[in-house]
């Protein structure tokens, strides 16, 4: 390779938390490559799920000195990342304030920049799936496994839905742990008052199995004659976590419902009932996931 060949070369970073097992490693190069920009390339950047904020402060700044970074996708460290690092920003979008989260970092000559784009590109993708005015065609509810950037963007989405058929009337989250639902339900009352939010914090997914039950036929994998469901895909990277030990489900103000699990129960389908709930989107590197769902028959 020449010397200006490789003064040329470009790159930029993905920060995650095993990126070379990512399957974009393979397809980034493909993308460059249509794209007419092969000197391009794209590197890896593993961080411990909830690092110290040193580490992360740390990553941004080798963004933001680095002459030849474009810029960085992230992954599974969108809150935390920005919560340790947002001084090291110029600019942050509308959707990023709104969220108090990145997934795309740019730089713009010395400027850096951070955006949202989780409520875009999830939403894009949702509305091919469903199409128009499915929720009002169908009735169907949307339950979500996770209070974290999956169920924020998703939350998003159907706020900036005009028609009352393009949204739910319900929408039930569950999540491990009271902070993040409050941060959510902070959100969601400010940006989305016309859906019914129902909040629960547990571990138990014999106890998610019930909430499941909960939901209309609309919500859900039907392609038997017996709904009108949108796809038949089971269980998308919902993963049992470790056993949480002596668990209880924590109290939450406003009358939130909250349902006390078992000792030793897990986040998540069980592997054995891991066909009850339909994935819609899912976070590949948390494993939090936003379900449409009920039970199958």
């Amino acid at each position: 390779m020449t010397s200006e060949n490789l003064n040329m070369r470009k790159h930029m970073y993905f920060i995650g938390v095993s990126t070379r097992q990512s399957s974009i490693m393979k397809v980034f190069p493909l993308w460059m490559k249509e794209l007419g920009m092969p000197y391009l390339s794209l590197e890896g950047m593993d961080l411990k799920l909830n690092d110290d904020p040193a580490n992360y402060r740390r990553a941004v700044t080798q963004i933001k000195e680095d002459p030849r970074c474009l810029g960085s996708l992230v992954t599974a460290h969108k809150i935390n990342l920005l919560k340790a690092a947002r001084d090291l920003f110029d600019y942050l979008d509308p959707l990023a304030q709104l969220t108090e989260e990145i997934s795309c970092i740019s730089k713009r000559g010395v400027r850096l920049e951070g955006y949202a784009k989780d409520p875009i590109a999830g939403g894009m993708s949702l509305d091919t799936l469903l199409g128009p005015g499915y929720f009002g065609r169908t009735g169907g509810h949307v339950l979500s496994l996770g209070a974290g950037g999956s169920t924020t963007a998703l939350v998003l989405h159907f706020s900036r839905k005009q028609q009352a058929g393009d949204r739910p009337a319900r929408m039930v989250i569950v999540n491990r742990s009271p902070g993040r639902i409050e941060a959510l339900r902070r959100m969601a009352d400010a940006v989305a008052p016309e859906i019914q939010f129902e909040y629960y914090c547990q571990h138990d997914p014999r106890q998610n199995d019930q909430l499941m039950e909960t939901l209309p036929p609309g919500s859900g994998d039907q392609r038997d004659g017996h709904g009108q469901g949108f796809a038949r895909i089971a269980d998308y990277r919902c993963r049992p976590l470790p056993a949480q030990r002596g668990s209880l489900g924590a109290e939450l103000p406003r009358r939130t419902p909250v349902l006390e699990p078992s000792a030793g129960a897990a986040r998540g389908a069980q592997p054995h009932r891991r066909r009850r709930l339909v994935v819609l989107l899912a976070r590949l590197d948390t494993g939090d996931c936003t379900g449409v769902g009920h039970p199958a028959r």
